[in-house]
């Protein structure tokens, strides 16, 4: 029996270059940078929608017209929904998902760049459509 140890057992106990190093192999990897970005803005947006009342009345809107007008919204979206879930049945989803994406694409640019209550009640419906798209969509993205 010899003293000497296989060279596969041998453990690399050498210390890590640090954290420079640990996050420049995570973000490597071009889906994890993706991913994140895009968890980053869908994140953004989700807090900023819990502030949307507060931003409809400094634009001056009314509590009577946002109420009048979040209502229609979302009337049409509830039918978006169940038309949605035959189309997602009936269409390719790469499709549906390209569809959602750039319907929720001119929801975020048309409440980014306009303040007019028309020009609103236009972004908020055309988001309130967007679900007739998402049931294909996240479909497709569970496959």
């Amino acid at each position: 029996m010899t003293n000497e140890e296989p060279n596969d057992s041998v453990i690399d106990n050498e210390p890590s270059d640090g954290i420079k190093d640990a996050l420049s192999d995570l973000f490597a990897s071009r889906n994890f940078t993706v991913f994140l970005g895009t968890a980053w803005v869908t994140n953004t947006f989700t807090y900023m929608s819990s502030y949307f009342t507060i931003y409809l009345r400094t634009v001056g809107w009314d509590y009577i017209l946002m109420g009048i007008v979040l209502s229609i919204v979302s009337g049409v979206e509830a039918i978006s929904r169940l038309l949605g879930g035959y189309l997602g049945d009936i269409t390719q989803r790469k499709t549906m998902a390209v569809a959602s994406f750039l319907m929720v694409s001119a929801y975020y640019l048309l409440m980014g760049i306009f303040v007019d209550p028309i020009m609103i009640t236009g972004a908020l419906l055309v988001y309130a459509l967007f679900n007739i798209a998402k049931s294909g969509s996240s479909a497709f993205f569970m496959e």
